[in-house]
């Protein structure tokens, strides 16, 4: 009996997924004239994709038919429901830096961190691999400390066998002093089993105030923000940039990362 309603369950979650609010009321609407599986209307105003879903349904009703129709239907406008501000509460756009197709709709890797950081009220998180001559991010990021911003940078100063030479800080020139530099002591990082080297900072990333988010493939570099070719995602809503964004604290707080003594 459980699996058989866990799969009903599992049908129901699709349907909440794929169908409009209105193609959910009507589906609810026939789920309510029906007296169980068999007696359905499956053809009243259904398209192909419509017709196939509520087909599937009543495939897996049948194995339960103790659930009545009743509580079908309102099970589906519940979790349509759900589905509609859950989707309301977080929007995914692609974020693109290369030739654009014309054919996929994308935002520019650059102008979607620059937005990020602009937008920064509270809190701002920007985590990077290389950095270099990027002047308008330092203007965007004092811009959001003279805002009153919590601005913490995470970033990459030793390399994977401490070798590294550059200081990221040299391409931040001018980056306020009150702005929160961490990094990730080589000491504490994981060996990697195959040479013994230890790993390094490689993500890309910006979270503003637990609320929206970039995670992209892109270096904060000219070549990685305007030449090259990088994909990434810019997440609006509360629930994945308040994970990256507690993640990140989380590591410091524990001391994974350190404070950067400029």
């Amino acid at each position: 009996m459980r699996e058989q309603v866990g799969e009903l369950l599992d049908q129901l979650t699709t349907l909440a997924r794929e169908l409009s609010p209105d193609g959910i009321r009507e589906v609810s609407g026939r789920l309510m004239l029906s007296t169980g599986p068999d007696s359905v209307d499956l053809a009243a105003g259904s398209g192909p994709r419509k017709r196939l879903l509520v087909d599937r349904l009543v495939d897996v009703w049948r194995n339960a038919p103790e659930i009545s129709p009743s509580c079908l239907a309102f099970a589906l406008q519940a979790a349509g429901r759900t589905a509609s501000r859950v989707a309301d509460l977080q929007t995914i756009e692609l974020a693109w830096t290369g030739p654009h197709t014309g054919v996929v709709p994308v935002r520019r890797i650059d102008q979607a961190l620059y937005e990020v950081v602009a937008g920064a009220e509270r809190e701002l998180i920007v985590v990077s691999y290389a950095v270099f001559n990027v002047p308008r991010l330092v203007d965007a990021i004092n811009g959001s400390v003279a805002r009153g911003v919590d601005v913490l940078l995470i970033l990459e100063f030793e390399g994977a066998q401490g070798e590294q030479t550059y200081n990221p800080l040299t391409a931040l020139r001018g980056i306020s002093a009150n702005v929160h530099v961490y990094h990730w002591p080589y000491a504490k990082r994981p060996q990697a089993a195959s040479d013994g080297k230890r790993g390094f900072i490689h993500v890309k990333a910006a979270v503003a105030d637990e609320k929206v988010a970039i995670i992209s493939s892109a270096n904060i570099t000219a070549y990685g923000l305007e030449a090259n070719m990088e994909l990434g995602l810019v997440v609006h809503g509360d629930e994945i940039p308040r994970r990256i964004a507690r993640h990140f604290r989380q590591l410091v707080k524990d001391e994974v990362l350190v404070a950067w003594m400029k």
